[in-house]
C-alpha cells in the first residue's frame, strides 16, 4: 500500500496515508494513533467498516446498513479492536 494522495491531508507527518479506500498508519502514527504501523482501515457502502493490523494478525469487519445517521461507530470498532489485543 502506498500513499495515493500526498501531502494533501498532512502528508508523512500526520502519522497515517490514504488510498482510494483505505487509510493507514505510518510510523511516525504508531505512538500518536495507538496501532502498529501497517495497520490499516477504510469504509464501504451503507457504513461497512474493516480494520487490518498485519502485525497481530487481526482483521475486524463491522457490517452495518446504516445511511445519513450521525454517529461514532467507527471510533467505538477501532477501540473496541485495540481492547481486544492482548501482549
Amino acid at each position: 500500500m502506498t500513499n495515493q494522495i500526498g501531502d494533501l491531508l498532512g502528508g508523512e507527518d500526520s502519522g497515517w496515508f490514504c488510498g482510494l479506500v483505505f487509510a493507514g498508519i505510518n510510523q511516525k502514527g504508531q505512538d500518536k494513533w495507538g496501532m502498529n504501523a501497517g495497520t490499516f482501515s477504510g469504509q464501504g457502502g451503507f457504513n461497512t467498516q474493516y480494520l487490518a493490523n498485519p502485525k497481530e494478525g487481526m482483521i475486524g469487519i463491522l457490517m452495518k446498513q446504516t445511511l445519513n445517521v450521525s454517529e461514532d461507530t467507527h471510533g467505538k470498532f477501532i477501540l473496541l479492536m485495540r481492547q481486544a489485543i492482548d501482549d
